[in-house]
């Protein structure tokens, strides 16, 4: 769900009042395009900024990571990733309302105060068009919050919301 369109005032915002370039990353989307197919764009991307390919006067500068929901779910596996390769190339992440794990028995999940915006039956339909393969929901490139350690990442600011069912997973990271 959404598009570019949608959060580019808010991208181009963030840009003005930091003085950092934003990049917005065009990834490919569920159903048509399960898991691993956005993670993928999004490492595409990590890599045409960091290499300067896009840009060639981006190259060198410090690189911050972020998203929101299912972008930020993006954002925490690359991270992952890079780790996993053993780069040092992101300084940090923005992660806002996180999709991390696919536990529809959270808390927060769970509670009817929180099913007004997103439901948690809405959630698990989402799942089930972007990682339809409930094995692939084991690796932490889909589900960040399954990986092994979470140490030796780049800091990151978190934001949660009280009444939302993905509350519990960004809670989970602090």
């Amino acid at each position: 769900m959404g598009s570019n369109d949608l959060f580019e005032p808010l991208c181009r915002e963030l840009a003005e009042r930091s003085g950092c370039v934003v990049v917005m990353v065009e990834y490919r989307k569920a159903p048509e395009n399960p898991y691993p197919a956005a993670v993928d764009d999004a490492w595409q991307a990590l890599e045409a900024v960091a290499s300067g390919t896009l840009d060639a006067s981006l190259a060198g500068l410090p690189l911050l990571i972020g998203g929101d929901s299912s972008g930020a779910n993006l954002a925490a596996a690359v991270t992952l990733r890079e780790r996993a390769l053993g780069n040092q190339r992101l300084a940090g992440q923005l992660l806002i309302y996180p999709v991390l794990r696919a536990d529809f028995g959270r808390e927060s999940y769970l509670a009817p105060e929180n099913q007004a915006l997103l439901s948690a039956r809405q959630m698990a339909e989402f799942w089930d068009l972007y990682v339809p393969r409930i094995v692939d929901r084991l690796h932490c490139e889909a589900a960040p919050l399954n990986a092994a350690k979470l140490s030796e990442l780049p800091p990151a600011v978190l934001i949660t919301a009280e009444h939302d069912v993905l509350r519990d997973e960004g809670g989970s990271l602090c």
